[in-house]
């Protein structure tokens, strides 16, 4: 199936992609502040609460709208600038920046998740959807296991700035990335039929 349909296999690797950039700002950051910024496991579930509040309202608004290709070049761009603002972000930082930056992160899980679902189902055909659907919470699955290699390598033994920093690089990147994928990839739709 992945080798007869590379739209859907291009898919997939975009929400590896976003899902890697994801799990990293859960499992990253909430590292981070705990161990660089000294925060208490409470006031980082706290801090990192936007991220789902604004995730649910923003892809209530995509799903309602059907829209597919600018939530996905959105959360490249999201992604991308979240990247940035974590380069500024240090230990001593306010919490406010913080709250800020679990924002950026909940824009981008907002808007990619309904738009790649239903670029799935626009691209799977009817009789693989169910195998199609598997598949792709298999490669979402793979950039939540990456990611903790990804914060593995970035901390080392310690959650420290400089760490952060290499985890924000990587996360921008990802931006770029999925940025590129969505611009270029002309097949995926704008939005669905209705």
């Amino acid at each position: 199936m992945l080798g007869r349909n590379q739209q859907l296999l291009r898919t997939y690797l975009r929400q590896s992609l976003v899902s890697l950039g994801i799990y990293t700002a859960l499992y990253g950051t909430s590292q981070w502040m705990e161990g660089s910024a000294h925060y208490t496991a409470s006031q980082v579930g706290l801090i990192l609460l936007p991220l789902s509040g604004i995730s649910i309202v923003v892809a209530r608004l995509v799903s309602g709208r059907g829209w597919v290709r600018w939530p996905l070049i959105l959360t490249g761009a999201s992604l991308l600038l979240v990247g940035a603002v974590m380069l500024f972000i240090t230990h001593s930082s306010n919490v406010l920046i913080l709250i800020g930056m679990s924002l950026l992160f909940g824009f981008a899980n907002g808007f990619s998740g309904f738009a790649n679902q239903a670029a799935l189902y626009v691209q799977s055909p009817a009789d693989e959807i169910a195998v199609a659907s598997g598949l792709y919470r298999t490669f979402a699955y793979f950039g939540a296991i990456f990611s903790s290699s990804l914060i593995g390598l970035a901390f080392g033994s310690a959650a420290t700035d400089s760490g952060f920093h290499i985890v924000a690089y990587v996360i921008g990147s990802i931006g770029v990335a999925v940025l590129l994928m969505t611009i270029l990839d002309r097949k995926i739709p704008a939005r669905t039929d209705k």
